[in-house]
């Protein structure tokens, strides 16, 4: 019996993006026709984003710039800004549009950060479980972010945990570092 496979990669840890490209790199080298997702990023903060597209694979990134500035202890610090505009609701329903055009041509397909844009109401729960429910048996869903509902946890097949232990943002003494924090 077929049933799809649902792999999740959520926690509050560094590392969730990442480890869904490994399974699409992976699944690539293996001959799959893979796709990406990015919810709720930008691409002037998503450098995977330009390297899955020198690799020929298909990759779409939908949001706007939520990253700001502002003074910390006397320096320029950066931040997120967590409220929902017009467009931020209309980019994320532009990305679910994109991910369900995408299933009858992938046979592996990452929605990054999906999790994310349920926690932020960009996305609603139900929306997300037919995308879910209708997913075809034979193929691999992989969904990221923080958040993870309990009702999306009863589907899964795999659920890793990203915890975070330390980091240097902790300290507030490091800013991103361009091609290693994005």
């Amino acid at each position: 019996m077929l049933i799809n496979m649902l792999y999740i990669y959520t926690g509050g840890g560094k590392g969730k993006t990442t480890a869904a490209l490994g399974t699409l790199i992976r699944a690539h080298g293996a001959g799959k026709t893979c796709a990406i997702v990015f919810f709720d990023k930008n691409s002037d903060y998503c450098n995977e984003f330009k390297t899955l597209k020198q690799l020929g694979i298909e990759a779409h990134i939908f949001g706007q710039n939520r990253i700001f500035s502002s003074p910390f202890q006397g320096e320029i610090r950066g931040g997120f800004r967590l409220s929902n505009n017009e467009d931020d609701l209309q980019q994320a329903q532009n990305a679910l549009n994109k991910a369900k055009e995408l299933v009858d041509k992938s046979d592996v397909l990452i929605l990054d950060e999906l999790l994310n844009s349920i926690r932020l109401n960009q996305i609603t729960l139900q929306d997300a479980l037919n995308f879910i429910d209708n997913f075809p048996k034979e193929k691999f869903l992989v969904l990221t972010g923080r958040g993870l509902p309990k009702e999306i946890a009863e589907r899964a097949n795999l659920i890793s945990e990203i915890k975070n232990i330390k980091h240097p943002f902790d300290r507030l003494k490091s800013v991103a570092v361009p091609g290693i924090e994005y």
